[in-house]
């Protein structure tokens, strides 16, 4: 019999208040830990990062879901609108232009975050991209897309796979990679993923810089009036305990 793991909803909440208490937003990815999402959905009001057409039957409210597109067709489109999933990410303008085709059809309006590729640093192999667009393409699209009547709200999605804390001045990188008029038209941002937990190598001290970071952020976007999402991913169900 392999190990089995015991769930502290206290500590569970105790995690997810810590992220609430930045002024955050939350969305919970759910192919992370079914149970946990399960638990999120019926206690807290947590959004969720769906990826799998598979995954939607499990949330109830379906405009807490993010849904992550994945190389889709008009017919899965309008399979997640009628079940009432309002709110995408696309990481390619392959899948942008084809919901903007479908949309444009449709007495519809949905929230779209784009997903940009910021460039992270590791010791071991150097520079490199994560996933999305890049900036140009992204400020491209906001810019074309902010007065679509289609779009209510539009905003950007990043990804952080990093532990390494030089990968968290959020505030600096996303100065640098979007312009100001850019930014003046951003409703949302979503900084993904890539929050650590504690493995032995590391201390309370690592969260609380990132914290920093994070409220730092805050601050900034408040000022320009857009809203800040997170997904704690695997750090909120740190309070697991190996039975």
């Amino acid at each position: 019999m392999g190990p089995k793991f015991i769930l502290s909803k206290t500590k569970l909440h105790e995690q997810y208040n810590k992220l609430k208490k930045l002024g955050v937003e939350i969305s919970y990815s759910w192919k992370t830990n079914l149970e946990i999402g399960k638990i999120l959905e019926k206690e807290t009001n947590s959004l969720f990062s769906i990826h799998a057409f598979e995954e939607i039957s499990n949330i109830k409210n379906k405009e807490k879901i993010w849904f992550f597109a994945q190389a889709w067709n008009k017919c899965e489109i309008k399979n997640l609108i009628n079940q009432g999933i309002k709110n995408f990410v696309v990481d390619n303008e392959a899948d942008l232009q084809t919901i903007l085709n479908f949309i444009s059809k449709e007495e519809v309006k949905i929230n779209l975050l784009l997903r940009m590729k910021l460039q992270e640093r590791r010791i071991q192999t150097g520079k490199y991209f994560v996933y999305g667009m890049d900036s140009k393409t992204i400020q491209k699209w906001i810019l074309k897309l902010k007065d679509n009547k289609k779009i209510d709200k539009i905003g950007i999605h990043v990804h952080r796979k990093s532990q390494n804390t030089s990968e968290w001045n959020l505030k600096y990188e996303l100065k640098d990679s979007l312009s100001k008029e850019a930014l003046e038209r951003i409703d949302l941002i979503n900084i993904g993923g890539g929050f650590p937990i504690k493995y032995k190598n590391y201390t309370s001290k690592v969260l609380d810089y990132i914290f920093s970071q994070i409220k730092e952020l805050k601050n900034w976007l408040n000022e320009k009036n857009i809203d800040l999402i997170v997904e704690p991913g695997r750090f909120i169900e740190i309070g697991r305990a190996h039975v």
